[in-house]
């Protein structure tokens, strides 16, 4: 698809193949962005995500690929973040922001590479293989990998930090 803009949310599914979208606005404020592809291998591979109004930036961004979930450098500002990823890699180079509640960061199948993370709330990053992130801050933070390396920036927080690795170097 190419690029994607409604004044208030929006909703891309796709059951079995995978998602191409270049740029995203819902521009409302409290608006919601879901992108979905669950079918096994189906990637979803982004541009831009943005949207809101002047009183109230984006709601609620999800994003469920049955693949790899991949963006080059665009990055997320909203209420709350869930990215998940079924296989291959989960890459945002941009910045992720969940301004008022948390940030969820899954891949069940790869790694997870990321810049910089903050969270008003917890934040959530599970991945079966190697981890790269920017500076983490949130109100909380469970990270685990099991498959490879763990790199993270530095991680700032008023609550429980819980980093785990399985297999490999911290």
């Amino acid at each position: 698809l190419g690029s994607l803009t409604a004044a208030g949310d929006i909703k891309v599914t796709d059951g079995t193949g995978g998602i191409s979208v270049q740029d995203i606005a819902a521009n409302a404020g409290g608006a919601n962005i879901t992108v979905s592809s669950t079918g096994s291998g189906a990637n979803i591979t982004l541009g831009s995500i943005s949207g809101g109004s002047v009183d109230s930036g984006l709601g609620n961004v999800t994003l469920n690929a049955g693949g790899a979930l991949s963006s080059g450098n665009a990055s997320i500002s909203a209420g709350s973040i869930s990215l998940a990823a079924g296989s291959g890699l989960l890459s945002f180079g941009g910045a992720l922001d969940a301004t008022s509640g948390a940030l969820s960061l899954s891949n069940s199948g790869g790694g997870i590479k990321t810049g910089a993370l903050t969270a008003s709330g917890a934040l959530s990053l599970s991945a079966a293989g190697t981890v790269n992130t920017g500076a983490i801050q949130a109100a909380s933070v469970d990270a685990q990998n099991s498959g490879g390396v763990a790199v993270y920036g530095d991680i700032t927080s008023p609550g429980l930090v819980n980093v785990a690795t399985k297999g490999a170097n911290l």
